[in-house]
């Protein structure tokens, strides 16, 4: 892949998002939005996990698996409607609030320790040390989705 067709798959991702907000939204009027975020956050995974496991794929079908982890990155959303409306109506958008910044400082954590397996690793110009770090996201994503499901345990 060249890095133009590199440049361009983040451009599908941000495709798959525009399209899976307006499926999400739609998909919470009529499901549980728990199942919901959860069946989005595994497939998400499973994405990732077949790029980082398969060898090098065409571009069409990594231009295609991206817009599908776009759509699916969407995940989130079910998780900040389930706490906006677990609150009365004057403090849904507080509580929205509050889950988008605890998106945040989880998404911050990642990053972090994504550089420091790259440094540990060797560095910037190291290859391997980026897919070592890379081979941590589905794990990591994974850990988020057990214990999004063992908040939701608790407080049911």
């Amino acid at each position: 892949i060249t890095p133009t067709d590199a440049a361009n798959l983040t451009a599908c991702v941000f495709i798959g998002r525009c399209l899976g907000y307006p499926l999400c939204s739609w998909l919470l009027c009529v499901t549980n939005h728990v199942k919901l975020a959860l069946t989005f956050g595994s497939i998400m995974v499973l994405i990732f996990s077949i790029l980082l496991v398969t060898p090098p794929l065409p571009y069409a079908l990594c231009a295609t698996l991206f817009i599908l982890m776009g759509v699916f990155y969407c995940y989130l959303m079910p998780s900040l409607y389930a706490a906006s409306q677990q609150v009365s109506p004057k403090l849904s958008v507080l509580a929205l609030s509050m889950s988008n910044l605890m998106a945040m400082v989880v998404f911050y954590i990642v990053d972090i320790v994504l550089g420091v397996v790259v440094d540990a690793f060797g560095g910037l110009g190291d290859v391997q040390a980026f897919q070592n770090s890379l081979t941590l996201v589905p794990a990591l994503c994974f850990v988020g989705l057990i214990i999004f499901h063992r908040i939701r345990k608790l407080l049911a």
